[in-house]
Order: C-alpha cells, then structure tokens, then sequence
C-alpha cells in the first residue's frame, strides 16, 4: 500500500483553515489519526464533522499517538508560537508539513527550516497556490511553447473586503497581507516562472480601520533576468461592486504568441490573432489545493519526487516577501538572491 493509504496524519492547530484541509484529507482517504490544539472547545467540531477521535490539548500527547507519522501544523506563522512546536516534532522524528507563510520574515523562516533540516526529518512548507486544479490546468498550457510562447508579462488580482471571523488576529502584527496573502501568489509564480531578480513594493494601511496595525493593501512588481515581468495586487480594503475575493482572484499570463486569463474555475486562452478557448475547470482551491499539497508531500514520503516546497526551497518565496516589505520601507527594488545570502 502506498502512503497515501498508510501514513497517519495528526494537526496541530485545530481551528480557521485546519478545518478545510481536514476535509480535504477524509474526502481522499487519508488516515487522520489525531489532533491537538490550546483550545478545547473545537473539538466536538472536528470529532463529529471530520471524524478524528484522538484529540489533546498536550502537544507531547499528541506526538505520542501511535501511528502518527506526519504533522500538519496550522497554527498561526509566529516564530514565537511555532518554534518550540516544531522544535518538539522535530526531536520526537515526526515529518513536518508547515502552513505557509512558514514565518513573517525571512530570518524566522530561515531558522525554522535549519531547526527541521538539523533533526533530519522530512520536512515541506505547504504552499498549496501552486496545486489549485485551475493553476495546475494554467501551467500545463504554460509549459506548451506552441500556445503562449515566451511569456513577458503577468498580473494578478486579488481584491475584496475583510473577514474575520475565523482569524481574530488578523492585522494584529506589524506585518500582513503580503506576509499572508500575496505569498500564495508569490508561491504560484515561483512555480512558474522561477526566482525574479529584482522586486518593488508598495503597501498600504486602510486608515479608517485603526484596529489594524499592518497594510490590507500590497502591491508588488517583479522582474526576471529573461525579460519578464509582472504585477501582483492584493486589495483587502475594497467594497466596490467588482471584487475579486480570494480564492477567486484573477490570473492574467501574455506571451509572445498568446495568453491566459484565468481563475480557480475557468480558463481563457487566447492564441495571438485568433479567438479565446474558454475552458471550464473541475475542482476548487478551497479543498482541492489543500489535499493535493498533502498528497505530493505524502508521495515524498513513500519515495515519489520531492514537495516542490520541501526543504529549503520554500525559502526563495520567503525572499521576495522579505524583499518586498524591504523596498516598501526603503523606496527601491531589492535583490532576493541578496537576502538569502544574509540567511546562509
């Protein structure tokens, strides 16, 4: 049998998010078999809807679980929270499958990669942008050098208003958005395109809300050795008639003999001259993503190809955050090859 059908799985960090990628791993099969989170009062949730008995707010009883192989931490992207978690996997062997962003600044990322990476245990950031159905059928299109050509220009757009009610501390630090929701968007492009050279950034606090401390609006500009550019959005100040919420933001690839303008659940190309194909997409970001991430981490395990975010590649992403916050504060494009010769 494969891992997919042997390996355990527990998560840490039961509410918000987790309990999308909990349905996402029952609706494959996959063998969750504990849980572990401070807060005791979501777990008739998450035993009755989800159907995982085995749940602690010990996290040393948690690692104790028989037949837990593998950790899903979905707690907040703190250093201050997430250390000594991970820290406590990575003695007790367990492998580690980390919610992005893995940290808000690329030092902190940098430490909890070495942390895991030291212990030698297996060990992935679950970027997840990269595994939404629509964006898989995209990049497919995209590796055809007879449909789009060389690419030259890219956008994305994200924009919409705020919701709380599952993230109470959303906006509570000093970093945000971008930290949080561009990285998806960053993540899909490395994918793509690989790492840019150069990047620029321009953020923005909403000031009616003063509850929140860091910017609801970035926007970041990316450029290529090859020539290549792009502009990526995300409004999270918006109440307009048009929005584009997350997980339905707009994708916009051109290249030199056509283009894509996409979203989670449709697919445009347009050859240069001709007329746009529209292609309808199966499948959803929200749960799709979150249990195919698993399934390639979970491949890793029983000897596939390695998580495109494992080791220490999530770190390049983690640059072009670090580099954008730099540029906004310092009013320059910044190098992220530069920043992770700083991490080592």
């Amino acid at each position: 049998m494969g891992a997919m059908a042997t390996r355990g799985i527990g998560i840490v960090g039961l509410g918000g998010i987790a309990l999308n990628h909990l349905a996402a791993y029952r609706d494959r099969g996959f063998r969750v078999v504990a849980g572990q989170d401070v807060n005791a009062g979501i777990f008739e949730r998450v035993r009755s809807e989800l159907g995982v008995g085995r749940l602690t707010t010990k996290l040393d009883e948690f690692l104790a679980t028989p037949g837990l192989d593998v950790v899903d931490l979905a707690i907040p992207h703190y250093l201050e929270l997430r250390r000594p978690v991970i820290e406590r996997v990575a003695k007790a062997g367990k492998a580690l499958f980390c919610q992005k962003p893995l940290d808000e600044n690329l030092a902190g990322a940098a430490l909890l990669t070495r942390i895991a990476l030291d212990a030698g245990i297996p060990f992935a950031v679950n970027q997840n942008s990269p595994f939404v159905p629509g964006f898989a059928a995209a990049a497919a299109i995209l590796m055809d050098p007879a449909k789009v050509g060389e690419p030259y220009w890219f956008q994305i757009e994200n924009r919409g208003g705020l919701w709380f009610e599952s993230h109470p501390h959303w906006g509570s630090r000093s970093r945000w958005i971008l930290a949080g929701m561009a990285v998806h968007h960053l993540a899909l492009v490395h994918a793509w395109f690989g790492p840019p050279a150069r990047v620029s950034a321009t953020l923005q606090k909403d000031p009616t809300r003063p509850d929140i401390r860091a910017e609801n609006i970035a926007v970041v500009t990316l450029e290529y050795a090859s020539g290549l550019k792009g502009l990526i959005v995300n409004n999270w100040s918006y109440a307009g008639p048009a929005a584009r919420p997350h997980p339905t933001e707009e994708v916009v690839v051109i290249g030199t003999k056509g283009s894509l303008t996409l979203h989670t659940k449709e697919i445009t190309f347009t050859p240069r001259g001709g007329s746009p194909v529209v292609t309808p997409v199966d499948g959803e970001w929200f749960n799709d993503a979150f249990g195919e991430s698993m399934r390639a981490f979970l491949a890793q395990l029983d000897g596939g190809p390695k998580h495109p975010s494992a080791d220490r590649n999530d770190l390049a992403v983690m640059a072009v955050v670090e580099a954008a916050y730099r540029s906004a504060a310092e009013g320059r494009s910044v190098a992220p090859a530069d920043l992770l010769k700083e991490v080592g």
